[in-house]
């Protein structure tokens, strides 16, 4: 339940800032380059932060000196996905085109970052012969969140409330202040719902077998 709603949370925030990122940069002067930048930074992001969060998580594991290493990497990765929403909503503010770059590349750190931790998770707590379901199911939340990303972000773009002088709330901060609330949902519920009795007590090297064991009391992914 908690890897499905973080799934489909995560996956909308990615469609949401799609519909405005180029009218964004063209309200800040950016080069008509800097929508490619902003496409293929994220991408760029997804990679390294795989990778890195990827490692992070089998360096913690195989030392067993911090509890809970699934939900503290997936947490890791939320918050620098927050980091990045912020960032780019500031660019209307500050007016500077590279911070949006930034914040994609953030972005794209977190949902590299996250789907690796996750997929780590599922292989050590999922009994081999159900982890095609729990991975289909996955799957499905995520692309009804990548349905549902850029409606939500072709709404918001339609907002103009004024906060303060020089700060608005508009289709241009909207977009990227939304990916910050639902980044705060996905730190809630992650630090709630995978709580220690869905972590791995061991890493997965050092257990003969974890799907065979009938006195490991870890909880799969419901």
């Amino acid at each position: 339940g908690e890897l499905c709603a973080n799934q489909c949370l995560g996956c909308c925030a990615v469609g949401i800032a799609i519909p405005a990122l180029a009218p964004y940069l063209d309200s800040l002067g950016a080069p008509d380059l800097y929508i490619a930048y902003a496409v293929s930074v994220y991408a760029v992001g997804e990679l390294l932060g795989a990778l890195g969060v990827g490692v992070l998580y089998e360096v913690l594991a195989a030392r067993r000196t911090v509890a809970h290493v699934p939900r503290l990497t997936i947490m890791l990765s939320i918050a620098v996905g927050l980091a990045g929403a912020l960032l780019y909503s500031s660019a209307a503010v500050i007016g500077k085109p590279w911070l949006i770059i930034t914040g994609r590349l953030l972005q794209g750190l977190w949902t590299g970052g996250q789907q690796a931790a996750e997929q780590s998770y599922i292989t050590e707590v999922v009994p081999q012969f159900r982890r095609t379901a729990v991975s289909a199911r996955l799957g499905t939340y995520a692309t009804l969140g990548l349905i549902l990303g850029p409606i939500l972000g072709a709404g918001v773009s339609l907002l103009r409330i004024p906060l303060a002088p020089g700060l608005e709330l508009n289709g241009y901060t909207a977009p990227g202040l939304l990916i910050a609330l639902l980044n705060a949902t996905m730190l809630v519920c992650t630090r709630t719902m995978l709580g220690p009795e869905t972590a791995p007590a061991t890493h997965p090297s050092r257990t003969a077998s974890v799907s065979g064991s009938s006195d490991r009391t870890l909880r799969a992914p419901r």
